[in-house]
């Protein structure tokens, strides 16, 4: 087992980490780990990178997150790196990120609705709608933070890129601005 610590033992970091399984038998289970001051970290196999296979692949992941834990930092590690140009898997990873920003406008455009929904009915036929206002407000604020300076590379048939990762978690992990 490593020990993400071994080179940096004056960090005071400590890491848990959770592999979800990704079956759909065990999604509603996930719920039950995610939590706030969390890293989010979504391993994303690069050759599933048509459209349907993003919102299926990786959207439902990053919602699945934001519905528990509104504003959740995420970092999208790539697997299955090997034998792919840097150039090509920077083209993939600026398709996610720009199947994202779509994916965003239309929560935007949605959750703005539906407040704008529970207002007017609370004007028209009275009653209480302020929790689900507030609710909405607050998701509408705190959206999920997808790391988009770049993504992690990795292969685990080649173990290429685990120091990289290893590096890059502790220093996000010191960040304190996450």
């Amino acid at each position: 087992e490593d020990d993400l610590d071994d080179d940096h033992d004056d960090s005071g970091v400590s890491f848990s980490i959770w592999d979800f399984a990704g079956q759909e038998v065990y999604h509603g289970t996930h719920q039950f780990f995610l939590s706030l001051r969390a890293l989010y970290l979504l391993a994303w196999d690069v050759n599933k990178y048509a459209a349907e296979e993003i919102d299926s692949e990786v959207m439902f992941w990053i919602y699945s997150v934001q519905a528990r834990v509104p504003g959740a930092v995420i970092q999208i590690v790539m697997t299955k790196c090997e034998n792919i140009p840097q150039e090509e898997l920077d083209r993939r990873f600026e398709k996610l990120l720009d199947r994202f920003e779509q994916h965003e406008e239309w929560r935007e455009e949605t959750l703005k609705y539906c407040c704008d929904l529970c207002l007017a009915s609370e004007r028209n036929e009275g009653g209480d709608h302020e929790q689900e206002v507030d609710r909405l407000r607050m998701l509408l604020r705190l959206r999920p933070k997808l790391r988009r300076d770049s993504a992690i590379c990795i292969s685990s048939s080649t173990n290429m890129g685990f120091e990289n990762m290893k590096d890059r978690l502790l220093l996000l992990a010191l960040n304190d601005k996450l």
